[in-house]
């Protein structure tokens, strides 16, 4: 709303010098026409009014969704790597999995070394249950972030345990949190891995850290 304000202002503006640029040059004349110079710029002022209105409104349309902002930016500037991305995280928050995926592919087409798209299309595949997949774009995310991006390795640990790869599973997790001691997410997936080694104690303290770090998503 404040975009669309501050556009009509500027516009309204002009509108307002061009009317008395025009009464200008209406000096000395009959006064026959005097109506035609009074009446015009009313009907003019009117229509930019509504023009103005139309596009404010389109405007704020566009900004109230994430994907058509984001296809609108695409549009406007089709080489910008960001924007593919921003609308591949779009469609992942509406769970279009499939959508995401092209979106963070384009990502990486047009900015190769892009580590976050990288990162978010192993999300995605994880989430698909594409499980190779998936850990072959987070080991990319590695191979541009060098050793300290804890997230990485968390979801590397994640994916292990999925694959019931328990032992690669905690060497990942283990690595995680040596980068990030608050990681909520890999004490929790550590709980879970040692708990299926039988080893309780230590899976109830990672578990009660997870909680202490993170209490609404592991209450």
């Amino acid at each position: 709303m404040a975009f669309g304000t501050a556009l009509f202002g500027v516009i309204q503006r002009r509108g307002g010098s061009a009317t008395v640029r025009q009464n200008d040059r209406t000096s000395g004349q009959s006064s026959s026409f005097s109506f035609l110079y009074i009446v015009l710029p009313l009907y003019c002022s009117v229509a930019l009014i509504v023009l103005l209105s139309i596009a404010s409104y389109t405007r704020n349309t566009v900004w109230q969704d994430d994907v058509v902002l984001w296809k609108d930016a695409i549009k406007k500037s089709p080489q910008k790597p960001r924007a593919y991305h921003e609308l591949g995280l779009a469609y992942s928050n509406k769970g279009m999995l499939n959508e995401a995926i092209s979106e963070f592919e384009n990502t990486v087409r047009l900015k190769p070394d892009y580590m976050m798209a990288h990162n978010n299309l192993g999300v995605i595949y994880f989430k698909k249950e594409m499980y190779d997949e998936a850990i072959r774009e987070i080991q990319i995310t590695l191979m541009l972030g060098g050793t300290k991006n804890a997230d990485a390795y968390g979801n590397i640990g994640a994916i292990y345990l999925k694959k019931e790869l328990t032992e690669r599973a905690i060497e990942y997790l283990q690595y995680a949190l040596t980068i990030d001691p608050g990681y909520a997410s890999a004490h929790h997936n550590l709980g879970i891995a040692y708990e299926r080694k039988g080893m309780t104690d230590k899976a109830r303290e990672h578990f009660e850290k997870a909680h202490m770090l993170n209490p609404d998503k592991y209450p």
